[in-house]
């Protein structure tokens, strides 16, 4: 969509001198265009899934940031950013719990660029997860830092805290399995974890579940 756009520009420039008129029509039919349907949207979302997991591992700073200002010039655009922002979230938080993203900078650039175009309300669940991300990863730091390094029984174990609410993901719905029986070292990996977990974090609550996200 946005090379089809580009090459109408670049007609308009070439032809007409970038005449206001030939402009403000190709920005009108190019909306009309956008706005035609929920699909777009959802197209949208799945196209920045798919970036995030594989094309932007093979692109400089300065493409990224070129490829993102096309995103939220077709943002703009959407009829039903609603669609988009939900589609986007499950697609966001599926990446985070399975590692699948391949640069967690430019996650947190594309939502920072959605933030300055449709406010910070619009991206408020983005940011809880990018925060709860960074905070896992300092609280495993911490963890690895005890005796056993992290290494428990011979399990290397870590694990992502997520906020109660915060995450949209229905277990019973999204995750491919989940697992209710453990074996005695995974036990006592969890039990090493929640005591060093509740010895820093006195008021609140750690609830375990364990399975993969579909």
């Amino acid at each position: 969509t946005m090379e089809l756009q580009s090459e109408i520009e670049k007609m308009i420039q070439d032809c007409f001198n970038n005449h206001r008129k030939y402009i403000d029509t190709n920005n009108k039919s190019f909306n009309v265009f956008m706005k035609d349907g929920l699909i777009y949207p959802k197209f949208l979302a799945i196209y920045c899934d798919s970036y995030m997991k594989i094309t932007v591992k093979s692109k400089n700073s300065t493409q990224i940031d070129s490829d993102f200002n096309n995103v939220i010039a077709l943002l703009r655009c959407l009829n039903d950013k609603h669609v988009f922002k939900m589609e986007y979230l499950k697609l966001l938080q599926e990446r985070i719990l399975n590692n699948k993203t391949g640069n967690l900078e430019a996650e947190k650039q594309l939502i920072g660029k959605i933030s300055n175009e449709l406010g910070n309300n619009f991206v408020y669940e983005f940011l809880i997860i990018l925060q709860d991300i960074d905070n896992s990863s300092q609280f495993n730091e911490s963890f690895k830092l005890e005796n056993h390094k992290g290494i428990i029984s011979g399990v290397n174990f870590s694990c992502k805290l997520l906020s109660k609410n915060a995450w949209k993901i229905d277990k019973n719905k999204d995750f491919k399995f989940e697992i209710n029986k453990y074996s005695s070292k995974i036990e006592n990996c969890m039990n090493k974890f929640k005591d060093f977990f509740l010895s820093t974090n006195k008021s609140k609550l750690l609830q375990f579940v364990i399975g993969a996200v579909s």
